[in-house]
């Protein structure tokens, strides 16, 4: 056996020759004694090779051929004549069938009939070595059938077929057999080499999404403290307003039920006197009769129903003034963060299409109305309005900014480096294209594949332009509010990326330039900051556990006071627990 065979029947863990050959469910082999001590040693059951993760213990799969292989290339041929012990074979003879020891040949290399044997390097099973039709050493290779013949075959069932004596077809085949496993193991190696990289990817991804949950749970963390603050706040409002009304409703009622008992003490003395029928008593008791207090005109008393309507909307619009803070803060942020990633980007003269007129630094570009001469190029756009900015960004993350201003109609974004510049350009993802525009009634749109309506809270002056080759993101930003003004999400980058600007003039009226701005980059720290300055955001190298997110609950409701029966309404303010925390319950 070759060397190089002989390298493919090494165990990986002990590197030697196989010993009882098993293979593991992802098809690599080892001794069955080393990977069954490697997973002993260790808690986790893994492949030492493709690294594959087992949740038990997975059966080994016998591996009859490598064992084979390996015998082939480990075993030694004894003497069939010797007795024990017995000396190893020093040839093989195809006539005798048999193998001998130096000894033992001898016979073979004196006797002059044994001298016409066919001798050959010792090996076993010389059997098998016989056709099987004719009984005779096979001694030829039959291409044309691809199987060893002998003499006998290549005259009758294999005539006029290609033959090869087998050492040509030996070394012919091993050279193929070793070739093979040469772009064997090359392609192992790359297939290990991107299991790699897919597995770095992986974590890279791990980590993103684990500091993109941790951000989150921050943000909506203090969300549901602005809710329960502001639940808070407007229902100690309520609160005050009932009580107040409360403590009013008892006054009068009070006051209502002493008028009831200075009129009941005096219906009962004149009662008492109506049943007298003594006229002289009667005059001197009528007399002396208790006249009632002054009673109120309760008829001018009004007691309206508390106000409580517009509370709730009120509660809410406080609340939202909050929620746009806090997403205005994290739309700044995240602006920042891509703004760190600025590249210098000038704009190609060879590219720019006849009708488009370049600033001397390359840095603004308007139209004109009539076409310019500009030499002939592959490069140069011929149906479009567009040019292209350089240089070309083929890996990683980069943005910059564009000044539009008041300028109308305009396109910007970014196209692949294949984009046809002979033909019209479409605009839009499948075409290569990744844009968003303002079109000639002054609508914002992204070029989608369905063109999507844009809503900015301001017509756009600065727009900034984000592109991440291993994210597949470009998106774009108003400067100027930090807004996300759209986000072209799971791209798929396989070619260089380019910036691109087409200014337009709205029929001549409106030729101002496009202009590619210095992005100022705040040095400052670029994580969420709360109220206090301090970090919202803890480091991506520790993160929630499998997002370990921690689950915000508001606190307890408003009192179950507002459900309460008619006897309960009576009940003075002062009895109730006034603490909204104090009672359980849940907001609904």
């Amino acid at each position: 056996m070759s060397s190089s065979l002989e390298d493919h029947l090494l165990c990986s863990i002990c590197l030697d020759l196989f010993t009882d050959p098993v293979s593991t469910p992802c098809e690599h082999i080892f001794c069955r004694v080393c990977i069954t001590k490697h997973w002993e040693s260790s808690s986790e059951r893994r492949c030492p090779l493709c690294k594959t993760s087992f949740s038990v213990r997975p059966d080994l799969r016998v591996n009859p051929e490598t064992r084979s292989m390996k015998n082939m290339s480990s075993s030694e041929v004894q003497c069939d004549v010797c007795s024990e012990p017995k000396l190893k074979a020093l040839k093989s003879c195809l006539v005798c069938l048999s193998s001998f020891c130096e000894s033992h040949l001898q016979p073979h290399l004196t006797v002059s009939g044994l001298k016409r044997h066919q001798l050959m390097e010792p090996v076993e099973n010389l059997e098998d070595r016989m056709c099987p039709t004719h009984q005779r050493p096979l001694e030829l290779f039959c291409a044309t059938d691809e199987k060893c013949v002998c003499m006998m075959c290549s005259v009758l069932e294999h005539k006029n077929h290609e033959f090869l004596p087998l050492k040509d077809a030996f070394e012919e085949q091993k050279a193929s057999v070793e070739k093979s496993m040469s772009e064997n193991r090359r392609r192992m190696l790359n297939r290990r080499q991107k299991m790699e990289e897919i597995r770095a990817v992986l974590e890279q991804s791990q980590t993103q999404a684990e500091t993109q949950m941790q951000e989150m749970v921050e943000i909506f963390s203090e969300l549901v403290e602005n809710v329960q603050s502001c639940l808070d706040q407007y229902s100690e409002i309520v609160e005050k307003t009932l009580t107040k009304h409360e403590e009013r409703a008892q006054a009068l009622m009070s006051e209502l039920e002493q008028e009831i008992c200075d009129l009941e003490q005096s219906s009962t003395e004149a009662e008492c006197l109506s049943r007298s029928h003594d006229p002289l008593l009667f005059l001197q008791r009528c007399t002396a009769l208790t006249p009632p207090v002054r009673l109120k005109e309760w008829s001018s008393v009004i007691f309206k129903r508390a106000a409580f309507e517009g509370t709730t909307v009120r509660a809410l619009s406080a609340l939202g003034n909050d929620l746009s803070k806090t997403q205005r803060r994290v739309q700044e942020a995240e602006l920042k963060r891509v703004q760190r990633c600025a590249v210098d980007v000038t704009l190609d003269p060879d590219t720019a299409h006849c009708k488009l007129i370049l600033s001397k630094d390359n840095k603004k570009v308007h139209q004109s109305d009539s076409k310019k001469k500009s030499p002939e190029n592959e490069e140069r756009f011929s149906e479009s309005c567009l040019v292209l900015g350089r240089p070309a960004f083929s890996s990683g993350r980069f943005y910059f900014e564009v000044q539009v201003d008041e300028k109308t109609p305009w396109q910007i974004g970014l196209v692949t480096v294949s984009i046809d510049r002979k033909q019209q350009v479409t605009l839009r993802p499948s075409a290569g294209v990744w844009a968003v525009e303002l079109g000639e009634g002054e609508q914002y749109r992204a070029l989608d594949e369905a063109p999507v309506p844009l809503s900015p809270r301001r017509p756009l002056q600065k727009v900034g332009v984000f592109a991440d080759h291993i994210e597949g993101v470009v998106s774009f930003h108003d400067v100027d509010t930090g807004d996300i003004v759209f986000s072209f999400s799971g791209c798929d980058f396989t070619e260089d990326l380019i910036p691109f600007l087409s200014p337009g003039t709205r029929s001549g009226k409106n030729s101002a330039p496009l202009v590619i701005t210095t992005t100022t980059v705040e040095e400052q720290d670029m994580s969420l900051q709360d109220r206090d300055g301090r970090s919202q955001v803890e480091s991506a190298t520790h993160p929630h556990k499998r997002f370990g997110r921690k689950k915000v609950k508001l606190a307890t409701p408003p009192h179950k006071r507002f459900g309460r029966s008619k006897e309960e309404s009576t009940t003075p303010s002062q009895n109730r627990k006034k603490s909204l925390g104090s009672t359980e319950g849940e907001v609904h």
